[in-house]
């Protein structure tokens, strides 16, 4: 089942200790530390991340992608990206374009933003209920939400802090973004209704 919240574990070897203290005492990471949680025996951190791949596809849509650095603590608690308080205007606007037609449903619960907002708006996105030549994704290149990016220096520090987050954030992160870039588009019946 394709959803937009998924857990990801990243194993942090001989950082583990530092990262885990970290996270756990400094105001900067009190959002992850809600999120994530720690296996002290297999070193581990496991963590809340976001990303939205449409379900529907094929050679009549044109894909597009929204490419965050990573994404923030609040926004994968809430929902969707970018769907904390401050930020809810963002949703607003790929809707706005003449070229992406939300379903009602979807217009109304962006304008009357209410509790089910980010269920209605994550449901429409994976099931590409609007109408347009385009397919909307969105995803991450570092997959650990922190509140600012500059953070993820703050959690992966020295030499080894910098091998570290690129064997297990960056380079996993390309890698993902160069296999949807080449992932077959895949035909799917297009919704009989988007109202």
């Amino acid at each position: 089942m394709n959803t937009i919240i998924r857990e990801q574990k990243i194993i942090l070897t001989g950082q583990y200790n530092s990262i885990k203290t970290r996270i756990k005492q400094l105001d900067d990471f009190i959002d992850l530390s809600r999120i994530c949680s720690f296996n002290d025996e297999r070193k581990s951190l496991t963590f809340k991340t976001e990303k939205i791949h449409t379900e529907i596809t094929g050679d009549k849509f044109t894909s597009l992608m929204f490419l965050f650095s990573n994404s923030h603590p609040l926004s994968v608690k809430a929902g969707p990206f970018l769907s904390e308080e401050r930020s809810r205007s963002f949703w607003q606007r790929p809707f706005e374009c003449k070229h992406i037609n939300p379903p009602k449903k979807i217009k109304k619960a962006i304008k009357n933003r209410a509790g089910s907002t980010p269920e209605i708006l994550s449901d429409c996105l994976l099931k590409g209920e609007y109408d347009s030549k385009f397919r909307l994704f969105f995803d991450c290149l570092e997959s650990l939400p922190t509140n600012q990016y500059d953070d993820l220096k703050k959690l992966f520090q020295s030499k080894r802090g910098r091998t570290l987050r690129q064997s297990v954030l960056q380079s996993p992160g390309l890698q993902n973004l160069i296999e949807i870039s080449q992932k077959p588009l895949r035909d799917s019946d297009w919704p009989k209704s988007c109202s």
